[in-house]
């Protein structure tokens, strides 16, 4: 882990890795016309969600396939492997 000293990031490999940030969130904010830090923190919940949701319904798909609820009868790491053990 890389701290920061002075604003600055102590990453050898990227010493500007937090200008860079802040430059790529400004050009961001221009470019979806945010007018308030709730608009940006909308922009970036769904930036965490739409992966999630895309994985959700692949896995939702790959288990229906072999006829078991993802949602209803794996809710848990160890009721996926137990299924998992069955095809």
């Amino acid at each position: 882990m890389y701290t920061q000293k002075g604003g600055k990031s102590e990453n050898p490999e990227c010493p500007n890795a937090r200008a860079e940030i802040y430059e790529m969130i400004k050009k961001v904010w221009k470019d979806q016309n945010f007018r308030s830090m709730a608009d940006y923190l909308e922009y970036y919940n769904c930036l965490d969600v739409k992966p999630l949701h895309e994985t959700m319904e692949k896995m939702i798909r790959f288990y229906a396939q072999h006829r078991i609820d993802l949602l209803r009868e794996v809710l848990t790491l160890s009721g996926a492997a137990k299924n998992s053990t069955w095809f």
